[in-house]
């Protein structure tokens, strides 16, 4: 059936009805004004009938929602927790496909990039373990099947200055 609720017009004149979960299709729907004409009308009165089409489509599929992502300044050598979130009008958070990218992988090398989390609470962690320094665009992006949404966010990270390190030094004759 089409419906989950049939076509109801209320006494102040509004329709209401409820497609049935899953349902494409149409239905032609007619409607007559009736009125007891009450005591001064001396009688009843019929409308003449009134048809429309009430179609149920297939729902439309709406792009990915993905949470926007400041840019951020970091030192080198650092373990950075990015959160975000996610969703989907049709598809569960975890049906979507998430994916990543730095524009930089000399400073943001793809494998210090790496996902956490389910649901529609998710981390993008960034693991900085090597001396790097520079800016890198990361690009986060989240895809269900037909739409795909990108944010991108500015990495900076900073060079620290190490302490110095000493070599032993072989004894030395002069």
């Amino acid at each position: 059936s089409l419906f989950a609720v049939p076509p109801v017009i209320d006494p102040g004149g509004m329709l209401t009805f409820a497609s049935a979960p899953g349902a494409v299709g149409s239905a032609v729907v007619t409607v007559r004004l009736r009125d007891d004409g009450g005591a001064v009308g001396g009688g009843s009165f019929e409308g003449a009938p009134q048809r429309f089409q009430i179609v149920v489509r297939d729902p439309v599929n709406a792009p990915p929602t993905l949470s926007d992502l400041a840019d951020r300044t970091v030192p080198e050598q650092v373990v950075l927790p990015i959160p975000f979130t996610l969703g989907d009008d049709l598809k569960g958070p975890d049906e979507l496909l998430v994916t990543f990218s730095s524009s930089n992988p000399s400073v943001v090398p793809e494998s210090a990039l790496s996902l956490l989390g389910q649901g529609t609470s998710r981390t993008l962690q960034v693991t900085l373990d090597v001396e790097n320094s520079g800016v890198s665009t990361v690009t986060l992006q989240v895809d269900d099947g037909v739409y795909r949404i990108r944010r991108r966010f500015v990495l900076t990270v900073q060079s620290v200055n190490d302490a110095p390190v000493l070599a032993v030094v072989a004894d030395q004759s002069l």
